[in-house]
């Protein structure tokens, strides 16, 4: 596919040039368009494509609130595993991958984000005792995550 041409002759082309010597005014050899900066516009297209994963997120957290205030945390804690909690950890790693993949604009973030907030949750209804070391290791695993995502997804 060849480049688009100037409808403008050149004879017509050099008039303008002429008349707008002085001016801000460029004209370019092949007649391109400069692209535009963006504009704040283009930000908020950019969150209303996210739009539908905020929604789903906030159905989630719906469906948390309407599980944590109608079953016991005992009863659903020894579903599939002793003392998982593995329903209401897969609704949080959910509900948080959807609303921070909004917040941030991007799922491999919002997805690393969750795993770090529901590890984070897992380990407290464990009876872990979250000490700095604790977070700090946490912290620098998903973060190591990454950057090795980042470089895969380069190659």
């Amino acid at each position: 596919m060849g480049q688009a041409k100037s409808r403008l002759s050149t004879d017509r082309l050099n008039e303008l040039r002429a008349k707008h010597a002085g001016s801000n005014i460029t004209f370019h050899k092949q007649n391109r368009l400069r692209s535009v900066p963006k504009s704040q516009s283009s930000i908020w297209q950019k969150y209303l494509t996210y739009l539908p994963t905020f929604f789903i997120g906030l159905v989630l957290l719906v469906v948390i609130g309407v599980l944590l205030t109608n079953i016991r945390p005992a009863q659903i804690a020894n579903l599939g595993f002793y003392h998982s909690y593995w329903p209401l950890l897969l609704l949080v790693l959910g509900a948080v991958f959807f609303i921070f993949s909004f917040v941030l604009q991007n799922t491999r973030r919002g997805l690393l984000v969750s795993l770090l907030l529901t590890t984070t949750l897992f380990l407290k209804l464990q009876s872990v005792v979250l000490t700095s070391t604790v977070l700090v290791t946490l912290i620098s695993i998903i973060i190591g995550l990454d950057l090795f995502f980042k470089i895969v997804i380069k190659r």
